[in-house]
């Protein structure tokens, strides 16, 4: 008995390959979903409280000093 290299190479078996990467693309839709459920389902739970808008009037203390006349609303 004489220890032979083997000459042979592997070569890539495209149905497997092929068969692989269907296989990690269903995987990995299925956790998009997922995740993309629990989103929607975390969002309608605990809905975040809206800041109220302030607004405020800089222009009516400005223009007294910039020396322009105002209306007696701007004051308030």
């Amino acid at each position: 008995m004489s220890a032979r290299k083997s000459s042979r190479r592997r070569r890539v078996n495209i149905p497997v390959v092929i068969a692989a990467a269907g296989v990690a693309a269903v995987i990995s839709a299925f956790v998009v979903a997922l995740v993309l459920i629990g989103l929607v389902i975390a969002d309608d739970r605990s809905p975040a409280p809206q800041p109220q808008p302030s607004v405020i009037d800089i222009g009516a203390g400005t223009s007294a000093v910039l020396g322009f006349h105002t209306t007696a609303a701007a004051h308030v």
